[in-house]
């Protein structure tokens, strides 16, 4: 007499647990990407200061030279020849590891790139991460090969940040994200290392740098999307400020003290680590309009 009420209850049942495995499994996803958020970029940080400290400390990076002393900032005898300018670097790793928490504690539930897959956040903090490690080589050392490392790090942010303006400007896949990132990166990284095409890599990267703005703008400006305007305020004022001290604190400038712990180069690294961190979270407020 209960057969087709048992069957009904039967199949209930099944579909509760279906629903349940379903779940579990979405949860144990959305775990894992959050987990790999903040596990990339530690790894990152750990295998490059390990290495960075062991270059240094067998002296790989060749005898200290004048690489780096165009930012004002005197030599001194010792492990850390610029502590000011090399210690600030600090700043890149906070800004990265601060964006690998901030996505870890929103947990992917946004609708944009930046907040829904684990990739773009676990990368953007990656390279800013490096960016520390990258320039204290140059300015613990004033070596040739430190000031190597140095802009390699610099090339690998700036290749994010062009790839990732493109990929939202064109509405890209995350398979073409990933090979313009390792394009545009690998080449300027292989120009680092060999010196071809031979024109400086300053000016490389201030191409590069000035594409991504250029595209940034057109994107933001986009009556399509919206975004939290007052980060990209003080991404833009940060690093404006930033850029002057650059420019005034260069060795024989009026603001240089070769000899003072105070230091504007200091300052242009922290400035730039702000910028960085207020980029990331104007990418992670880009929404559609009416969604």
């Amino acid at each position: 007499m209960n057969d087709g009420k048992d069957s009904k209850d039967g199949k209930d049942c099944e579909h509760g647990g279906d629903q349940r495995m379903s779940d579990i499994r979405s949860f144990s996803g959305a775990a894992r990407g959050r987990a790999v958020v903040v596990a990339v970029p530690g790894v990152v940080f750990v295998f490059s200061a390990v290495a960075v400290g062991v270059l240094i400390g067998a002296e790989l990076l060749g005898p200290a030279g004048e690489a780096g002393l165009i930012f004002c900032e005197a030599s001194r005898p010792g492990w850390v020849k610029q502590p000011a300018n090399a210690w600030s670097n600090a700043g890149f790793v906070v800004a990265g590891f601060l964006a690998a928490l901030w996505a870890w504690r929103d947990g992917g539930g946004g609708g944009n790139r930046m907040r829904a897959r684990p990739l773009y956040p676990a990368l953007y903090a990656s390279v800013a991460v490096f960016l520390g490690p990258g320039s204290f080589a140059l300015h613990a050392t004033t070596t040739v090969w430190g000031g190597k490392i140095d802009v390699i790090s610099m090339y690998l942010w700036a290749a994010f940040a062009f790839a990732y303006a493109c990929t939202r400007l064109r509405d890209l896949d995350d398979r073409v994200f990933v090979w313009l990132f390792a394009g545009v990166g690998g080449a300027l990284v292989l120009h680092q290392l060999t010196d071809f095409p031979p024109v400086s890599g300053t000016f490389l990267f201030g191409v590069v740098l000035g594409a991504y703005a250029l595209l940034e703008l057109v994107e933001v400006r986009r009556a399509d999307v919206r975004y939290d305007r007052p980060w990209l305020w003080i991404a833009g004022v940060s690093f404006a400020v930033a850029f002057a001290i650059w420019l005034l604190s260069r060795t024989g400038a009026p603001l240089c003290d070769p000899h003072s712990l105070l230091q504007g180069h200091a300052a242009w690294h922290l400035l730039n680590a702000l910028a960085m961190f207020a980029l990331f979270r104007l990418y992670c407020s880009e929404r559609r309009v009416g969604a």
